[in-house]
């Protein structure tokens, strides 16, 4: 596959995990995608917002990822990533549920939403375990582990009920 065609697979798999349909998704209005490679900084970001969003990817990490794991865990791992990534290009916001600082709803739901994605497309290589303690608050595989739990065990559903209601639910909670 070539770069193209790996982003366009993991936008399509990501938005069928978070939308019901074509429509809903596509009035979320991506349009292009920049996919940057960087030398240092934050191991990946999404930066921008529709219709052009911005996906960073660190090399550094890539290259000590890829040294120390097989070619076909280092893909999985870049997979993971990117489908992190693009999930925060595609999912909703809520509105009134505070700000991105480490510990509000607002958090709990970005991070976590996108980690979930993560667990449902590319998953996460090494595999990551649920662990004790936390709050649904805390983001990423602390959340996501708890929203995971939700999604097999009361809505299979969840993740697309969840980014509906950034849309429906303000101020959200």
């Amino acid at each position: 596959k070539d770069i193209q065609e790996f982003v366009q697979n993991c936008c399509l798999t990501v938005a069928k995990k978070l939308y019901y349909g074509v429509d809903e998704a596509n009035a979320h209005n991506v349009r292009a995608i920049n996919y940057i490679l960087t030398d240092g900084g934050a191991l990946s970001y999404k930066g921008g917002g529709p219709p052009t969003i911005e996906i960073g990817f660190d090399m550094n990490y890539i290259t000590s990822f890829s040294a120390s794991h097989s070619d076909a865990a280092a893909a999985d791992e870049v997979y993971g990533v990117l489908c992190h990534e693009i999930c925060h290009g595609y999912q909703r916001e809520p509105q009134g549920a505070g700000a991105y600082d480490g510990s509000s709803e607002f958090y709990g739901y970005i991070e976590g939403m996108a980690d979930l994605a993560r667990l449902l497309t590319g998953g996460f290589n090494p595999v990551r375990k649920p662990s004790t303690g936390g709050s649904w608050t805390s983001g990423y595989c602390t959340t996501a582990f708890f929203y995971l739990w939700i999604n097999n065990t009361i809505s299979n559903t969840f993740l697309k009920d969840l980014n509906k209601t950034a849309l429906t639910i303000n101020p959200w909670s």
